[in-house]
């Protein structure tokens, strides 16, 4: 009676293609050698193909009933809380209401409730158990919404992820008890994945928040039906939040000579970049924003900021992208004649 826990989560396990390295060089080679060696010995040992094949090659109530029943509560109850959040964004480390309606829904169907795990108060989890120990389904939820110039918005679908989260979690967990079944339902509220540093998922980790769990699974909407590319860590990025201030001397714009434009420092390390980019791997990703600019037009900024956020999957080209930026950063204060500062989150 164990299967139809492990079934969706094995399932979608089974549609990512087979692993096929990334990794180009000798240093990238060597540097993810461990990992891929543990994700091969992982697919191995569950023989996931033949495991999958089985299990939906046949007839199986339990799991459709489980399945029709997620989608009952979707459509009755949790489409409406995805528009309610989607109403009500909150951004990173600020999303009390949209916990308490997550949280209120899971204890409304009998999961205990730990919130501010970690240390994060934002953070959360909920667990449902059915009788002796036995198998222990992992769901994850987001939550927070992006920040916004003029307002904070839902454009990544946090705002649903959690919903779609708790009808999975809630199906499976009326199934433990309708069916007798020993297992447990763990749901994680992981927040501010949105912002960089610091990085929930990763104190939650730390923190020993996911151990136990068999299996983990999360869902996030999409604009299509689609498996990812091949290649190791196709799905998922590493990243580097980086801050380079630009110093350099102030002076009246009528005598700019006289400065050193910091402003200037961060625009050229812009246009370093865009010269940058044809250069790099297609999955780099190196995207800035200016957060500091100066005071007035008519005074020489010697302070500028620009913040960048520079992702790869593979950490070894992802540190050779990052040391390219930070030259372009110190090349564009000796073409300004400023000075620049490079501090990583």
């Amino acid at each position: 009676m164990r299967v139809p826990l492990h079934l969706a989560a094995l399932t979608l396990l089974a549609a990512i293609p087979t692993s096929a390295p990334t990794q180009e060089t000798p240093t990238e080679k060597t540097a993810a050698a461990d990992v891929i060696r543990r994700i091969n010995e992982l697919e191995r040992s569950l023989a996931l193909p033949q495991l999958v094949a089985r299990l939906t090659g046949a007839r199986d109530a339990h799991r459709d009933a489980v399945v029709a029943r997620a989608k009952e509560l979707m459509d009755k109850e949790l489409l409406a809380m995805a528009d309610d959040i989607t109403r009500h964004p909150e951004t990173g480390w600020k999303e009390e209401r949209s916990v308490k309606i997550l949280t209120d829904y899971l204890t409304a169907h009998g999961f205990d409730v730990e919130p501010g795990v970690a240390g994060l108060k934002t953070a959360f989890v909920a667990r449902y158990r059915r009788g002796a120990p036995g198998p222990n389904l992992g769901v994850i939820v987001e939550y927070d919404a992006l920040r916004g110039t003029s307002r904070d918005f839902h454009g990544d679908q946090h705002s649903a992820q959690g919903p779609v989260g708790l009808a999975a979690a809630v199906a499976v967990a009326e199934f433990l008890t309708s069916s007798k079944t020993p297992g447990t339902v763990t749901v994680s509220g992981t927040p501010a994945e949105e912002l960089a540093s610091p990085a929930a998922k990763t104190v939650m980790y730390n923190a020993g928040v996911f151990k136990g769990a068999d299996v983990l699974i999360r869902s996030h909407s999409s604009t299509a039906t689609q498996v990812p590319g091949p290649g190791f860590g196709s799905c998922c990025m590493n990243i580097n939040v980086i801050h380079y201030t630009f110093s350099g001397a102030p002076a009246h714009q009528l005598q700019a000579w006289d400065g050193r434009d910091a402003l200037m420092g961060v625009i050229e390390l812009f246009n370093h970049i865009d010269g940058l980019r044809k250069t790099l791997r297609p999955e780099a990703k190196v995207q800035g924003i200016i957060t500091e600019g100066g005071k007035a037009p008519n005074v020489v900024p010697d302070r500028a900021v620009a913040e960048f956020w520079i992702r790869y999957p593979d950490p070894v080209y992802l540190a050779q992208v990052t040391e390219r930026v930070n030259d372009a950063a110190r090349g564009a204060g000796l073409a300004t004649g400023t000075k620049v500062r490079i501090d990583v989150d």
